[in-house]
């Protein structure tokens, strides 16, 4: 039963896009005595208002598929025209399966008794009647309890632009419309209606003395029809987003983001709506690829997600060396394979620069080639498949992206075997990783072109620039710096850092790559690698020799823009201003901006001193922490301890010798 309900439910993705409501106009009210409100011919009396009344419905917009035998257009009664034991129209009533769905929402017009009566508050005639998300997911989840009219193909009924339509003579009532079985097409679904409304009245169908519902005279009735276009995709969309983490809402979803290297990044591909094939060569794959600075890190989940919103996860099973996707009454659905990046098959994920989930399966060769396609039970759910990988010490930093990009592989026709009936769909996600004193185009840190020149540790000599001429202060080698990121701010606009925030990333091996502090080149620079944009808070932790600690902690801020976002205009038809893509970042410390970084030349990299749309240049302002000496104090071992030993050495010699002089003296003047 599970299994009919999600072929049952095609289209209820489609519903909810189309924003549509159901009508009332006509309702499916059992007759007296229980059961559908159903005769085998309609209008014998020649009277509206009674029991046997009918009318075609019609639904258009249907493209040709005159050799598909599996196409099947379905009309499932969800409210019906009620009548009383004399056979004459008394309201509306919803069809018993959906009574509980309708009763759980409430509406302005109408109030639904306890035997799923609809009573409108202020009856004229037949009023719009809205079904809004979650009763019409109720209505899907429910509709392989409940049987269905199939709607015939109307002759002659094909236009110009190849599309026909489907009717069928029906109770007055309210339908929803399920198209299923057609090649690689997905139909969405609608309603259609017949429902009474006034008009004047005509003597020969007049029920003399008898009054509707709300007493309105049903003298006056007539029956009017509301007629459906369905709308059709001709090929299934893909996405491919950085899922939500935990406790995000998939609203947060988006094709972009930064991290720190080493960490673990969840991506979701989406496939909506699953195709239905009927021929001898269908095509349906998913090869997912990633940059030299991730790595897989997970076996891919792999789900169906029905129109109803029940999932089913599929189970991943090794046979024969070859790993395979179960559902859940143990049927093969798909082959899987780890890739390298030249597509061959590879044993591990730690080998893999790819992976490809097959559903179809393809056995023998030539002209006993068979080819078996195994979601056709899932027309029109939504396939979903997520894996984790791990930014690695290889990843590249700044503008330059670490991308991921999935394929979709389908048929467009599997009754035709040729290269116009193939059809490829792609979609990319980016990640970044920042560096402070890391390069924009490749060079070594330190290069002016580079971000090395943010931070410049400064001593308080001062030296000629070898570039301006100018005087600056001299660049200082050897001061440590430690990352954190957390600090408390103090009363005076201070900050005191947190000392168990103290930064660090690793490798893919879970190796501590950058440690948490940095120390100067001889150009006075700094290099961190591997950061989130985020906020980050840099102390001074160990001064060069003859140097004083600078204790000022200093505020951090990377902020990267992405086009898409935040008013800057996306390209898709650009290599390098494609929605999610790095339009800009920038470095901020203690509020004063250092440097803006813009991606302005045609290949997507940084050009020195360049300059975008809005005027912003590429250019460094640094920001320099400056030490001070120590007071010059005499060392162990140096010449001013010699002095003053050889001197002290000296006096002590004087004094001996005067000593024995004096006490020669006195020993003479005793003698005589």
């Amino acid at each position: 039963m599970k299994r009919m309900k999600k072929i049952l439910a095609l289209g209820l993705a489609a519903v909810l896009t189309l924003g549509m409501s159901l009508t009332v106009w006509a309702d499916d009210v059992p007759a007296a005595g229980g059961g559908p409100a159903k005769a085998p011919t309609y209008n014998e009396d020649g009277k509206i208002g009674t029991r046997d009344d009918g009318a075609v419905i019609t639904i258009k917009g249907v493209t040709e598929e005159a050799e598909n035998a599996d196409l099947k257009v379905t009309a499932y009664p969800i409210i019906q025209a009620a009548y009383d034991s004399n056979g004459i129209y008394n309201g509306y009533r919803i069809v018993s399966d959906y009574k509980e769905v309708f009763q759980g929402s409430t509406y302005t017009d109408f109030e639904i008794a306890d035997d799923g009566r609809l009573n409108y508050k202020n009856f004229t005639e037949a009023k719009e009647f809205p079904i809004g998300e979650d009763t019409l997911n109720g209505i899907i989840k429910k509709l392989g309890g409940t049987s269905g009219e199939t709607m015939v193909k109307d002759e002659g009924s094909v236009t110009v632009d190849g599309t026909c339509s489907y009717s069928k003579e029906l109770p007055i009532g309210s339908y929803l419309i399920m198209i299923t079985g057609a090649e690689a097409k997905i139909y969405s679904a609608v309603v259609a209606s017949s429902y009474y409304t006034t008009g004047t009245g005509n003597s020969s169908n007049t029920v003399a003395g008898s009054t509707g519902d709300g007493g309105l005279d049903i003298s006056t009735f007539r029956v009017a029809t509301a007629d459906a276009w369905v709308k059709v995709s001709d090929s299934p969309n893909l996405d491919k987003k950085v899922a939500a983490e935990e406790g995000q809402d998939d609203s947060d979803q988006t094709n972009h983001n930064s991290v720190n290297i080493g960490d673990t990044v969840k991506y979701e591909i989406e496939v909506d709506p699953i195709p239905y094939y009927g021929g001898d060569t269908p095509i349906f794959n998913i090869v997912d690829t990633l940059t030299g600075g991730l790595a897989y890190e997970s076996t891919p989940e792999v789900k169906i997600v029905g129109t109803d919103g029940e999932t089913e996860i599929l189970s991943p099973k090794t046979i024969d060396n070859q790993m395979i996707y179960e559902n859940e009454s143990g049927n093969r659905l798909a082959k899987f394979d780890w890739q390298n990046s030249d597509s061959a098959p590879v044993s591990s994920k730690e080998a893999a620069k790819k992976f490809k989930i097959d559903f179809v399966e393809v056995t023998g060769e030539g002209e006993n080639e068979t080819s078996t396609y195994f979601l056709n039970d899932y027309q029109g759910s939504k396939l979903v498949i997520t894996y984790k990988a791990k930014v690695t010490e290889e990843a590249a930093v700044n503008h330059n992206t670490n991308s991921n990009k999935a394929e979709l592989n389908y048929s467009k026709d599997s009754k035709v075997n040729s290269d116009d009936s193939e059809g490829n769909k792609e979609k990319e996600t980016y990640t970044y990783t920042f560096a402070i004193g890391g390069t924009v185009n490749g060079e070594e840190t330190g290069d002016p072109t580079g971000t090395g020149g943010v931070i410049v540790k400064v001593g308080e000599e001062e030296t000629e620039d070898p570039e301006t001429g100018e005087t600056i202060k001299a660049p200082l080698q050897g001061a440590v710096f430690t990352l954190y990121t957390e600090a408390a701010q103090n009363a005076d606009g201070t900050y005191t850092v947190v000392e168990t925030s103290k930064y660090t990333n690793h490798d893919k091996d879970g190796n501590e790559l950058f440690k948490g502090t940095a120390t100067s080149d001889r150009n006075g620079h700094l290099e961190m690698r591997g950061l989130a944009a985020g906020t980050y808070y840099l102390k001074e932790t160990e001064a060069p020799a003859g140097y004083s600690v600078n204790e000022h902690v200093f505020k951090v801020v990377i902020d990267a823009k992405y086009y898409g976002d935040n008013g800057f205009v996306a390209d898709e038809e650009s290599d390098n201003k494609k929605t999610g893509m790095l339009a800009r970042w920038s470095i901020t410390i203690d509020g004063k901006l250092t440097g803006t970084f813009s991606i302005v030349n045609e290949k997507g990299g940084y050009t020195e001193n360049g300059e975008d749309s809005e005027g912003n240049k590429n250019e460094i302002k640094p920001v320099e922490i400056q030490n001070t000496k120590l007071i010059n104090l005499p060392s162990t071992g140096g010449i001013g301890t010699t002095v003053f030993t050889v001197a002290g050495v000296l006096l002590m010699a004087g004094a001996v010798f005067l000593f024995f002089v004096n006490r020669r003296k006195t020993q003479n003047g005793q003698e005589k």
